[in-house]
């Protein structure tokens, strides 16, 4: 009996540790949520159109490596040097402002590659 007690034990530290090497291995991309808000501002002789993302969540502009913008022809993936944080907000340049779905225009964030492990650990707090 105590022999199979000591087996069992051998197997489950093995498998705990098998675990959280996997855990520290396996990478997961951190997605961030929001929406796109399109203000048209008009001055003397021309209009200026500004779009400001809106997140549920903070974010640290450092940590985004490109973004997926919702078109009327589908998503369309931008670079985060396109990002701008002044006053306050999240500025996009650079962007088709016609095309933008104007009641449901949704846009992904896409941040680094954290290990899974990481992530967990995060989340506990």
């Amino acid at each position: 009996m105590k022999n199979v007690n000591h087996k069992l034990l051998f197997i489950s530290v093995i498998l705990i540790f098998i675990t959280i090497i996997s855990l520290l291995f396996f990478e997961k991309t951190q997605i961030y949520y929001g929406s796109v808000f399109v203000q048209v501002e008009i001055q003397e002789e021309k209009t200026v159109k500004v779009a400001y993302v809106i997140m549920p969540d903070k974010i640290n502009i450092n940590e985004i490596e490109y973004l997926k913008i919702e078109y009327v022809s589908g998503y369309e993936t931008i670079s985060s040097s396109n990002l701008e944080y002044k006053e306050g907000m999240l500025i996009i340049k650079n962007i088709k402002y016609d095309s933008i779905l104007p009641n449901n225009n949704q846009i992904l964030l896409f941040g680094k590659k954290v290990t899974i492990f990481k992530y967990l650990i995060s989340n506990l707090y």
